[in-house]
């Protein structure tokens, strides 16, 4: 086990294409502390998928689609909710499909984006 985060880094790297910016960071098993109490971090894999204001996560435990909010109105605090917790009138206003098999398991989640091209990006 390495005692930080920065001697049990494998890999950190990023590539810039075009405006989409992907990044991969790879540790090793380490140590760390929240409020002051030691904690041990699994080793892990993150990758980070950004492009025209959307970012997509994927680690070892779960997948994560976000909207970078833009500055004002957008820049306010977020919240989160499990999507059976939602008030149907939310739910109609969320561009998103879920897909599913023909057992009814999860297989999939489509978000549209919200976010209009610019002609930069067209």
């Amino acid at each position: 086990m390495f005692p930080d985060k920065k001697t049990a880094t494998i890999v950190s790297d990023a590539i810039d294409f075009h405006g989409a910016v992907l990044r991969v960071d790879v540790t090793e098993q380490h140590k760390s502390s929240i409020l002051g109490r030691a904690i041990n971090i699994a080793e892990d894999r993150v990758v980070r998928l950004a492009e025209r204001g959307v970012e997509c996560w994927v680690d070892s435990s779960l997948v994560h689609l976000r909207l970078v909010p833009r500055s004002g109105k957008d820049a306010r605090r977020w919240t989160g909710a499990m999507v059976w917790e939602l008030p149907r009138k939310r739910l109609r206003q969320l561009p998103v499909l879920v897909d599913f098999d023909g057992r009814g398991r999860f297989a999939g989640l489509c978000v549209f984006s919200s976010r209009p091209r610019t002609k930069r990006e067209s």
